[in-house]
């Protein structure tokens, strides 16, 4: 091996360097794409909350869910601007070229009758394949496909699913 007169590097030393930062900055632009998902998984579920704390509001004055029934179908609601600024916020959230599911993603469920006495709500979140659904009942969890229609008001698994998925706590305590 010889010495280089000048001081300076080689071309090998410089471009093991320069590989050596390609590496790096690739492993940080994944882990910040994850991180971003998870940011917006919880924009998405925080807005869904949101919109069942509403829906639960309404039920505390009126006994049921007419009324937050008809906010959600009605966009002349006068009360609807809170409704309407979270299922913003949820498309917002939802807003990504590798996402499919961008727009209009909060679907929501209500029992049959004037006065419907069981709602769900479930939006699909970023990460593939799953949804986050809350119902009337205070359950709030995270599924691997959509458990609630307007036959089935309940985000609980089916007979088969243990519903271990990360996020089965509910949250009906804070009404």
């Amino acid at each position: 091996m010889h010495k280089n007169k000048n001081g300076g590097f080689t071309l090998i030393e410089v471009l093991t360097v320069i590989m050596i930062i390609a590496i790096l900055a690739s492993v940080v632009l994944v882990s910040l794409d994850a991180a971003r998902k998870r940011a917006r998984d919880s924009a998405i579920q925080n807005q869904v909350r949101q919109i069942s704390s509403l829906g639960e509001a309404h039920y505390t004055i009126e006994r049921g869910y007419s009324e937050f029934k008809e906010l959600t179908e009605d966009s002349d609601h006068p009360e609807n601007s809170n409704y309407l600024r979270a299922v913003e916020k949820i498309n917002e959230a939802s807003d990504d070229d590798n996402f499919a599911g961008a727009s209009d993603n909060l679907v929501i469920h209500f029992s049959e009758g004037d006065s419907p006495r069981e709602y769900c709500a479930y939006s699909n979140l970023v990460r593939a394949d799953e949804v986050f659904c809350v119902d009337s009942s205070g359950d709030a969890r995270i599924e691997g496909s959509v458990v609630c229609d307007s036959e089935n008001l309940s985000c609980a698994p089916s007979d088969g699913d243990n519903g271990d998925n990360g996020d089965n706590g509910g949250f009906g305590a804070a009404f």
